[in-house]
């Protein structure tokens, strides 16, 4: 099924849930780090963590997991 899903362009990224956007936004702002802080931190683009905290980021289940597991240091 993925497979004709992928041949007819039905594919779509999963975004990333509201709330977890917000709250990555608030774990980061209580640490008093800007978006530029927080991605110089982990090495990836401002853009990322700005898409992320919007809602507008594909799912990156890899990348919200390294941002979680600085922001709960």
């Amino acid at each position: 099924k993925m497979e004709k899903n992928i041949e007819n362009g039905n594919m779509r990224k999963e975004k990333i849930d509201k709330d977890k956007s917000l709250s990555i936004q608030q774990k980061r702002q209580s640490k008093g780090l800007t978006q530029k802080d927080l991605a110089n931190k982990l090495n990836i683009p401002v853009k990322t963590i700005n898409e992320i905290e919007s809602g507008k980021g594909n799912k990156n289940t890899q990348i919200i997991n390294r941002i979680n597991r600085y922001l709960n240091k």
